[in-house]
């Protein structure tokens, strides 16, 4: 990967952000992550080539996935190198700590009162799919007790709105087809800490988060479901990986993270400045025209398409170009 530093972040946060951050899957062209797989196939496609042609990256678009990686890591390291001390500190008798197990080999007998934890585990599938085999690999944050739990660091709209909810249970469902033996609970613990939480909001606001840390569980798919799903999504990968970006679908709505438009009501049309209202719909914003004498103004918003902002091909990709001669999306 190469980056460009056009913010002059200092040397010191710098080199942070532009190192290799350890990932461990080995790319391959038969070989998609769980992840990966949950991206629109445009994303997909256009990614992979964006990787052969080494499109440069500014490291100030790499600050959210890097604070991200250096908490799992932080996690990582404490349950491998601290537990015995962290889990004193916490007051958790001996004989209790004692029973933890982590990451226990394949097979191993373990006494009936273990507590199994398996931390940040890669394995891989081969699925056949249209004559052609692909390896989908995937490693999930922890496995505790046969649940599967994932570390999120996030917005707290994201706890409000539940945006991410599908998709965080779609990649728990990749996670327990790829490891059924270990995880046979059919839900997922999103571990949510908060970057942007605020104490006082809380006590005001009952549906705002309460706590900076807090667990969701998201249901997950049936293996058989699941498996459908990703036969589909490389059905369609391998469908377009050689066409044209002309010929490639377009990301939809949902895929890009777009909340629904809006419509701005402007009550003098001379200031556009600010609108007087938005509405959810058409027929309300037009019925406050109406009421108002039809002088003002109404205008559609399309919202922003999120996701193009954590795609690696969205400086090739001409959809986003579209949405950045829109002016709804900034880079």
């Amino acid at each position: 990967m190469q980056y460009t530093n056009t913010t002059n972040i200092p040397l010191i946060l710098a080199v942070w952000l532009a190192a290799d951050n350890g990932y461990d899957l080995v790319p391959h062209p038969d070989t998609v992550s769980a992840t990966g797989l949950m991206k629109p196939v445009r994303s997909i496609v256009l990614s992979r080539r964006v990787a052969t042609n080494l499109v440069s990256t500014d490291i100030a678009d790499m600050v959210p996935a890097k604070l991200g990686t250096a908490v799992h890591t932080a996690v990582e390291e404490a349950w491998l190198y601290h537990r015995d001390q962290a889990l004193h500190n916490l007051g958790v008798p001996p004989q209790i700590a004692a029973k933890i197990v982590l990451n226990p080999d394949p097979g191993q007998v373990l006494p009936d009162d273990a507590i199994v934890v398996h931390m940040e585990q890669r394995t891989a599938k081969t699925i056949t799919v249209d004559d052609k085999d692909w390896t989908v690999s995937g490693k999930f944050d922890a496995v505790v007790e046969q649940t599967v739990e994932d570390v999120k660091t996030t917005k707290t709209y994201n706890w409000i709105k539940g945006s991410n909810d599908v998709k965080y249970g779609l990649q728990g469902s990749i996670y327990r087809w790829l490891n059924p033996e270990i995880i046979i609970e059919d839900h997922i613990n999103i571990l949510m800490i908060f970057t942007d939480w605020s104490p006082l909001k809380a006590k005001a606001d009952p549906t705002y988060p309460q706590k900076r840390v807090i667990v969701k569980k998201v249901p997950l798919m049936a293996l058989e479901e699941t498996e459908s799903w990703i036969r589909a999504q490389l059905t369609n990968l391998h469908r377009y990986l050689d066409k044209s970006q002309d010929e490639l679908p377009q990301c939809t709505p949902e895929e890009l993270w777009m909340d629904p438009p809006k419509w701005a009501y402007y009550k003098d049309k001379t200031k556009l400045v600010r609108a007087t209202k938005l509405f959810d719909n058409a027929p309300e914003a037009n019925l406050k025209l109406a009421q108002d004498g039809n002088k003002g103004l109404i205008v559609k918003r399309d919202m922003e398409p999120r996701f193009c902002r954590y795609c690696p091909a969205v400086s090739v990709c001409t959809q986003a170009e579209g949405y950045i001669a829109q002016g709804i999306l900034q880079l």
